[in-house]
């Protein structure tokens, strides 16, 4: 069944034009469905989504403003290093590159755009460690965060949550803020400063010059401008 939601124009055409940090409302997940995981598409035109917990997947069409289901969920992109395919053994959390062993009970990893290293995440999400390492194994950095995505020049956006007890006891997501780290810097500094929107899974456009990300409280879409702050 394809299903159509619409989406205030307005709001759609600023994401050309957003100043940096700007956010953009491109889905409303309390008028629609909750989605998750966003990645762009190739031309940096659609948004490919997933339903909570699977259910169903979607592409967001930013010109048209429009939400159609899709037949597929977004696909992992493969990760490639320099010294050949960076392979991931998700039931163990194992990085490897060129046949060596570079991490265990690692989560998210996520090739550099040369090839040269990767990103990855250690612990629990609600206290995440965000770790920078070569291919050749020398780890460059450690910072809290956790889903981690390149932009083209080789700089890092990631979000950093905050857990809180929710009322059945259970350890939820509270609140979450996107950073940007810089190439060779090694202190991030904050994208957002937005206490009503837990800013999660970051995706960077093709051309560096947005990230979306998906609100964990409410399954809304956001995007932001990085013009001015772009790594």
């Amino acid at each position: 069944m394809r299903t159509t939601i619409a989406v205030m124009a307005l709001l759609m055409l600023a994401c050309a034009c957003q100043p940096e940090g700007t956010p953009v409302r491109v889905h409303d997940g309390t008028a629609g469905p909750f989605l998750v995981s966003p990645r762009w598409s190739a031309d940096g035109r659609r948004l490919e989504c997933a339903g909570l917990g699977g259910a169903g997947a979607y592409a967001l069409d930013l010109d048209a403003a429009r939400l159609t289901r899709a037949e597929t969920a977004p696909a992992e992109r493969s990760q490639h290093g320099r010294a050949g395919e960076l392979r991931y053994e998700a039931y163990r959390g194992r990085i490897l590159a060129g046949g060596g062993l570079l991490a265990e009970d690692a989560w998210a990893p996520a090739a550099s755009p040369d090839g040269s290293r990767v990103a990855y995440c250690l612990g629990h999400l609600s206290a995440a460690t965000l770790v920078v390492q070569r291919t050749d194994g020398a780890v460059e950095l450690r910072v809290p965060g956790a889903q981690p995505a390149w932009t083209p020049g080789g700089g890092l956006v990631f979000c950093r949550p905050e857990a809180a007890r929710g009322p059945d006891g259970r350890i939820v997501i509270a609140a979450s803020d996107l950073f940007v780290l810089a190439p060779g810097a090694r202190e991030p500094q904050p994208l957002t400063r937005t206490p009503e929107i837990a800013e999660m899974q970051p995706a960077v456009s093709p051309d560096g010059a947005r990230v979306a990300c998906s609100d964990w409280r409410t399954g809304s879409l956001w995007v932001y401008g990085l013009e001015g702050v772009r790594p």
